[in-house]
């Protein structure tokens, strides 16, 4: 039994060969995955296009690549989080569960730049994501999105 104020709870996943973890209170939804329907013009390597779940639409963008980590294909998971007020969806190759992690004896990892830590979980290291660094590469795949299209002539 951990009590829940002894660390931070923190959503575990597989991407490529790599081992990351989130905050779990950025974690809106986590499932199944969702049809991704491409944005005309938009859609590319970093944004994959749109998902829908309940009733709302969500960017989804490709931590894969944000992340330098090789796609295992479209089988997987999908996480829905929540960043500063904005919500995206990016596909994970495996959910690998939450734990509660005290995070002040983590120790930063300088070859994982979306990282703000790396932990010891179940004798693995798992990069411990910085989620405004993460939200903030999504906002630029967002971007750069868009000034493609704009450089072909499209309407931003």
């Amino acid at each position: 039994y951990v009590r829940e104020d002894a660390g931070e709870k923190l959503c575990l996943f597989r991407c490529g060969d790599g081992l990351y973890a989130l905050p779990h209170k950025h974690v809106l939804w986590e499932g199944a995955p969702r049809p991704v329907h491409t944005i005309p013009r938009r859609s590319g390597r970093l944004l994959r296009g749109l998902i829908a779940h309940e009733g709302q639409l969500h960017l989804c963008v490709a931590v894969h690549e944000i992340l330098g980590q090789p796609s295992s294909g479209p089988e997987g998971r999908l996480l829905i989080v929540e960043v500063e007020g904005s919500s995206w969806a990016f596909e994970v190759d495996e959910l690998l569960g939450e734990s509660i992690v005290a995070l002040g004896s983590a120790s930063a990892d300088p070859t994982q730049p979306m990282a703000r830590s790396v932990i010891d979980w179940q004798d693995q290291v798992v990069a411990v994501l910085d989620a405004h660094h993460l939200h903030s590469a999504a906002e630029r795949a967002l971007r750069a999105a868009e000034a493609e299209d704009t450089s072909l002539g499209g309407v931003a």
